[in-house]
């Protein structure tokens, strides 16, 4: 039971809906015969035990597998269903068939009850919307049970929710149903229904008064596959339920014109709506919609950061807000002040010295330093007889590596040992470039001399090379004090 299940319409035309229910495995003489069952509703729900059954007393012939409300295919007033039995026989093995059963169990009297365009042009579907914003056309084949005879239509109309109470009905022309046919004594009748307001939800019923002494009233008629308490239609407008000019279904009466709202229940939520930091998709024409991808909710550098949670760079997956400032040319840290200003961060001069700690400098506060200075070169002596004083002189490094030069004179009597042999003949001296020597060699021997320059880098940062081997490797000295 419950393999199929569908809305059937008010089958019995008591105002309420009813349903139709397939149990394609039902047992009952056949194995697998199936059945359907129509339950009708009530002001309480479904009723129960089911008011109407139906089997085809065939092994395995699955009836019910498929169910469905038909509308009202003999235009009674009552809904119609059909059963499908996919795998019935009829000369041919599992063949299949469907049934159609007319509502209120007979053929009836068709009388159409049907809504339409406000011009008459056209019907209205079920729940489907008017042409005019405040009105449509109802109409129904004008019969009576007796034959020929008078008739003319009353209809009442309400607003969805409020309920029938027989105020405010309307009458129309009284009709003659005319001289007999094959069809019967019947009427085309069609009247306009005005006064609505825009895009409201309507539901109406309509009845025959007719001259006849024993059927003077017929019963009411709503629109089939509903019951008279729900929807039948919408009048035209802009059904903007969120205020932000596009409608759900479109109108050409919204200022969005007949573009559709996608969510008409948040009024930040519309085709080319700018995007928010409100956690959704404000624009319904962005790719992909709902999804957050591609806006200012989604994280688009994979940084753990959207452009809602502050990201300001979220082509950047090492700009973020608290961000460590690395050295790529940029401000990594959103949450600097002034950023994207360079200003403050390790990619600044801070000192105005020309170089910036992303640039080498030592100490972006002393723009007295920056760097490793590099060789001193040009090393010249001149010696003095009448002194006894030997002069040395050099230029200043290419690279100084700051403005205020400290220099370290190394001699030694082994031109290849500067370490052992070595020692500091001027430690810390300058800023000037010369050396004024006045140790003398001992006999038969040669004093060798280095220079290397200091900037006020700390460590060995500050501390240049004392020269190159030919090979290109840096000779190496003792320290100086």
């Amino acid at each position: 039971l419950g393999s199929s299940v569908s809305g059937a319409g008010d089958v019995n035309g008591d105002g309420y809906s009813d349903i139709i229910v397939g149990a394609p495995g039902y047992d009952n003489g056949q194995t697998d015969e199936g059945r359907a069952l129509v339950y009708y509703g009530s002001a309480t729900g479904i009723d129960s035990p089911p008011a109407w059954t139906a089997e085809v007393d065939q092994t395995a012939a699955s009836f019910g597998a498929t169910v469905a409300g038909a509308g009202d295919i003999n235009g009674d007033g009552f809904g119609d269903v059909v059963v499908g039995a996919p795998a019935f026989d009829n000369v041919q093995t599992d063949e299949g068939a469907i049934w159609i059963y007319a509502g209120n169990q007979r053929g009836g009297l068709p009388r159409l009850a049907r809504q339409r365009r406000s011009d008459g042009s056209a019907p209205v579907a079920l729940c489907g919307k008017s042409d005019s914003q405040t009105g449509f056309r109802l109409a129904m084949l004008g019969r009576s049970p007796m034959g020929r005879s008078r008739v003319r239509l009353e209809w009442e109309v309400k607003p969805l929710g409020v309920p029938f109470d027989r105020t405010g009905v309307f009458f129309g022309d009284i009709l003659d149903t005319g001289t007999p046919t094959i069809s019967g004594s019947a009427v085309g009748i069609s009247e306009p229904v005005s006064g609505q307001q825009p895009t409201t939800s309507l539901h109406w019923r309509m009845r025959l008064h007719t001259t006849d002494t024993f059927f003077p009233r017929l019963p009411w008629f709503s629109m089939t596959g509903n019951g008279p308490a729900e929807a039948d239609l919408t009048t035209a407008g802009c059904h903007d339920l969120d205020g932000d000019g596009y409608g759900s279904p479109p109108d050409a009466a919204c200022p969005g014109g007949l573009v559709a709202d996608c969510n008409d229940g948040n009024a930040a939520v519309y085709p080319g709506a700018p995007q928010t930091c409100d956690g959704v998709n404000n624009d319904c024409l962005a790719a992909g919609w709902p999804s957050l991808a591609g806006t200012n909710e989604a994280d688009g550098d994979g940084d753990g950061f959207s452009i809602c949670q502050s990201d300001c760079d979220d082509a950047s997956a090492t700009t973020y807000p608290g961000a460590p400032q690395a050295c790529d040319g940029v401000n990594n840290d959103c949450t600097s002040p002034g950023w994207p200003s360079l200003a403050g961060t390790n990619e600044a001069d801070g000192d105005g010295d020309s170089f910036s700690i992303c640039a080498g400098d030592c100490n972006d506060a002393d723009g007295t330093s920056w760097g490793t200075p590099g060789e001193a070169s040009e090393l010249e002596i001149t010696h003095d007889a009448s002194s006894g004083l030997t002069t040395f002189s050099w230029t200043v490094p290419a690279s100084p590596g700051g403005t205020l030069l400290l220099y370290d004179m190394l001699r030694s009597l082994d031109p290849r040992d500067f370490v052992a042999s070595g020692e500091c003949a001027e430690s810390d001296g300058g800023p000037g470039t010369t050396f004024a020597e006045s140790a003398v060699p001992p006999p038969d021997q040669v004093f060798f001399y280095l220079v290397r320059a200091q900037s006020g880098c700390a460590g060995s940062t500050g501390i240049g090379p004392l020269g190159f081997a030919s090979d290109g490797t840096p000779r190496v000295g003792q320290p100086c004090p």
